[in-house]
């Protein structure tokens, strides 16, 4: 759908330059019309005048384009012989207007050759007095003249094409813009949704194995777990909710609770102590990662033991656990993904894996984290 900012400088375009086209060939071949009324053998030049007019109007209609070839080679030819024939006969005719604008359409559209074009057509310009002006001593300002109407016709219609060019290039990085940013937001609705689910999910078929395998040895504990499972269930779909309508935070101390509630629940050793007071945007983030470390722990490690460590300073967060599974790389797209959005914060994020023990990393700056904006 055209914008009416494009449709406004369009408009802007085609009236600036059809007018120009119109009046600097229509002066002379209006002076032509009236002579050959006034006279008895005119008429044949005013109607060709007349003729150029049309062919130079139907070629500059194409600017935002290119014209056809045909059309083209037709109006500079028709041009170059109406303003040949008024210098051959000294008639009363600005001789220069038709092949000045047809030299300028012709530089317009030869985008790539322009200074070829335009010097081709200058060189014509030049040599008509020369030699078919009827006096060559009026021949040098016959010559200036010449030159001074088709430089600045020239530049009207280069200037008005490069106008134009502008807006398409403006409208153009607007549009990609708006699209890298609905894309940016895509990203980040399927960043925060994969944390949601990934770790719900993963915790839900944790505890429902567990409640499979407490079913008949323990039938009340089967359905506490199943309770829980339930419980998820709803949470889940509440933080779904949240996140499309860009309410959801996550907190750090809710999710350090949980993440050792949940490794405990399966059998692994938690080691973490009470983090230092952490600013809303921190905790966010190091939330999210601790969210997505549990979960890697939980479906890609054979751990027993692991620890969540947060620095005095509150700047570094390390979780680190054992039986890291060999042959694998270490990371995933959704440790990839937080290390992008730590870095928009000034951050960064660093998994490694060796000895059997794998580490994430994540570092904040302090003033980063305070003030980089959501």
């Amino acid at each position: 759908m055209v914008s009416s900012t494009m449709r406004r400088a369009r408009r802007f375009t085609a009236w600036s330059l059809l007018s120009a086209v119109v009046l600097v060939p229509g002066i002379p071949a209006v002076l032509a019309v009236v002579e050959a009324a006034r006279g008895d053998n005119g008429w044949p030049l005013a109607l060709a005048a007349v003729g150029c007019c049309g062919l130079l109007f139907a070629t500059a209609r194409h600017w935002a384009g290119t014209p056809p070839r045909g059309l083209l080679v037709a109006t500079c030819a028709v041009a170059l012989g109406v303003s040949a024939a008024a210098l051959a006969h000294d008639v009363i005719f600005p001789w220069p207007m038709p092949l000045a604008t047809a030299v300028g359409l012709l530089t317009m559209y030869a985008r790539g050759r322009r200074w070829r074009v335009l010097a081709a057509g200058l060189s014509v310009v030049v040599a008509l007095p020369i030699l078919l002006g009827p006096s060559p001593s009026k021949a040098p300002d016959q010559t200036i003249g010449a030159l001074v109407v088709t430089a600045s016709v020239t530049v009207t219609c280069v200037l008005n094409d490069w106008v134009w060019r502008q807006f398409v290039e403006l409208d153009d990085a607007r549009r990609i813009a708006g699209e890298l940013a609905v894309a940016n937001e895509r990203l980040r609705f399927a960043a925060d949704l994969h944390d949601i689910q990934g770790h719900t999910l993963t915790l839900i078929a944790v505890k429902s194995e567990l409640a499979r395998r407490l079913v008949e040895m323990d039938p009340s504990a089967a359905a506490a777990q199943m309770g829980e499972v339930e419980a998820l269930a709803r949470e889940a779909v509440t933080d779904t909710r949240g996140l499309v309508h860009g309410y959801r935070e996550v907190s750090f101390a809710a999710e350090l609770a949980n993440a050792a509630a949940v490794l405990t629940a399966a059998g692994i050793e938690c080691h973490y102590a009470s983090p230092p007071p952490l600013p809303d945007r921190a905790g966010t983030l190091f939330g999210l990662v601790v969210r997505e470390a549990t979960t890697n722990i939980l479906r890609h490690s054979a751990a027993t033991t692991a620890s969540i460590d947060v620095s005095a300073d509150g700047r570094r967060l390390t979780i680190r656990n054992d039986g890291a599974t060999q042959g694998k790389r270490p990371g995933g797209t959704g440790l990839a993904g937080l290390d992008a959005r730590l870095r928009g914060h000034g951050g960064e994020l660093r998994a490694s894996a060796g000895l059997g023990v794998f580490e994430v990393v994540a570092r904040l700056d302090v003033a980063d984290r305070t003030e980089a904006p959501a």
